[in-house]
């Protein structure tokens, strides 16, 4: 469960950069350079390139399970989250890592590495974080399309599909008046069955934190039932996270 919040970007323009290494993307170029200058500008999503963030919310299972979050990230590929979980009333903290290659989860104090299914979700999970940031959608490396008109809360959106050798497609949705990102849609696993389940993450709620417009709601659903909610308590971006943050629980 992660709360997202996006960052880092080239010295140019976007639609410089854009035009340069995909010399036609038509509309996609000009949603994500609304996008991008929605969110603070380039200037202020390139200065930082990690964060840290306080969430509390509930899983929507059974009754429902209160959590609370708190992760730290530096791009492109380090994460870390602490989770702490109420069921039937008792506390259960589940830690876990992401390090390069390499990664860990521990429950309750049981640490043991990541099986190959969780790291490869954890890396999609950092790759989520890289691709909400905006900026790095000026790489050769993604493919970008035109998802068309939709809703999201309520409001008119329009949508961009990401797509990444090595990586699941994403959809981006932005709201069509403030050019906010306010939705992202990708096949995901869930971490307790292991199967395959389309996710949507909805963002509202956001208010401005170091120049950057951060959502401090998010509701996920899962193949169309809504599984958990989270309000974000705390966001600190960040120029640098120590390398020790990433270690072994």
């Amino acid at each position: 469960m992660r709360l997202p919040i996006r960052l880092p970007i080239f010295c140019l323009s976007l639609a410089m950069a854009l035009g340069q290494q995909r010399p036609v993307l038509g509309q996609p170029a000009v949603i994500l350079q609304k996008g991008i200058k929605a969110h603070g500008g380039a200037a202020n999503l390139n200065r930082l390139k990690a964060g840290h963030t306080k969430t509390e919310g509930k899983i929507e299972l059974g009754d429902g399970i209160p959590f609370s979050q708190e992760a730290i990230y530096q791009l492109p590929k380090q994460l870390k989250e602490v989770q702490e979980l109420y069921i039937n009333g008792q506390k259960r903290t589940v830690i876990v890592v992401l390090d390069g290659a390499r990664g860990w989860i521990s429950n309750n104090g049981q640490t043991a590495p990541l099986t190959d299914e969780l790291l490869r979700e954890l890396t999609e999970a950092a790759y989520l974080l890289r691709v909400t940031r905006l900026a790095p959608l000026a790489d050769r490396s993604f493919e970008l399309s035109d998802l068309g008109d939709a809703e999201v809360n309520g409001r008119p959106a329009t949508g961009v599909r990401v797509s990444s050798r090595g990586h699941r497609d994403l959809s981006l949705y932005f709201d069509v008046e403030s050019s906010l990102l306010v939705k992202v849609q990708r096949r995901t696993r869930d971490a307790a069955t292991m199967k395959e389940v389309t996710e949507e993450r909805v963002y509202s709620d956001f208010r401005e934190i170091d120049g950057i417009q951060t959502p401090q709601k998010t509701i996920v659903y899962r193949d169309g039932k809504r599984f958990m909610v989270g309000t974000v308590r705390q966001v600190n971006f960040l120029e640098k996270v120590s390398e020790d943050t990433f270690s072994k629980p």
